[in-house]
């Protein structure tokens, strides 16, 4: 059976007088090891909803920033926006939603600090690079970093993003590496991996990543739809329509009608391929 090549890439109106507030309780996730953000942020950010959904009208509320974007668990830095995403969407589309609140990682006291530490600065300001898309200014950054704080396992993941930004694919894989034998739970540096080597047609090394990070967490939309995609590429189209099954079911419990629409497509080209 010969089978499409997909493409790949690494890497992501208003409500009645119901409070946010107590919506966003309903269910807990159950990973571990979650980055907090500031409460103070995040209570002024659901007031912020509310208002818009009792004025209705559109207004820009900020959202909270992690007290260490994306370091300690990068992997709950999805989970962080995902729930930032589904508190928006709640508001705009006037329906009660499943939003899954990350757990706030314990952190020891601290003296409260006027101005971001010197690694939050130097991170922020590569990511800057990175997100604009100048790659090679991002990488030195990157690199300065990996000097300054060598047991930083966000600091190595995010030099190999730019480095498969910068067409660098084993050189991204040893970071990830890196990132993961620094902290054993980072899912997303596996499902990294895992679609660099789908782009090279590596399918069992591919879906050993994906399987490696769905251990971690086995409710990982992005994973499941690349081993549902991996798994097709393999001819096995019954395991593929599972797995993609399992992540439909993830997205429409973020309410995330593009990766659901993006799931639909993929199953009926699973399908079709199978009946034919």
């Amino acid at each position: 059976m010969k089978l499409k090549k997909q493409q790949k890439s690494v890497f992501v109106q208003p409500l009645t007088w119901v409070s946010l507030s107590i919506l966003i309780g309903s269910s807990i996730s159950p990973l571990v090891n979650a980055q907090s953000f500031d409460q103070k942020d995040e209570r002024r950010y659901i007031r912020c909803l509310e208002r818009q959904s009792r004025n209705n009208q559109e207004i820009h509320c900020k959202r909270p920033a992690p007290e260490y974007p994306l370091s300690s668990s990068p992997l709950r830095y999805s989970e962080q926006q995902s729930y930032f995403n589904c508190l928006e969407r709640q508001a705009r589309r006037h329906k009660k939603l499943n939003c899954t609140r990350p757990i706030p990682q314990p952190q020891p006291p601290q003296k409260q600090q006027t101005q971001p530490d010197e690694r939050t600065q130097l991170i922020q300001e590569a990511n800057s690079f990175y997100n604009s898309g100048n790659y090679p200014l991002a990488e030195d950054k990157f690199r300065k970093l990996v000097k300054m704080y060598p047991k930083d396992a966000y600091i190595h993941y995010q030099l190999g993003n730019t480095l498969y930004r910068e067409a660098k694919p084993e050189a991204a894989i040893d970071e990830y590496q890196e990132a993961i034998r620094l902290n054993s739970d980072y899912a997303v540096a596996h499902n990294a991996i895992g679609m660099i080597r789908a782009s090279q047609d590596n399918w069992d090394e591919a879906i050993n990543e994906y399987q490696k990070a769905l251990n971690i967490n086995p409710k990982y939309g992005d994973a499941l739809k690349n081993l549902g995609e991996a798994l097709w590429h393999q001819g096995k189209s019954s395991e593929a329509i599972a797995a993609l099954e399992k992540a439909r079911n993830v997205f429409k419990e973020q309410d995330d009608n593009d990766k659901i629409k993006s799931i639909d497509q993929l199953l009926e080209q699973v399908k079709h391929s199978r009946n034919n």
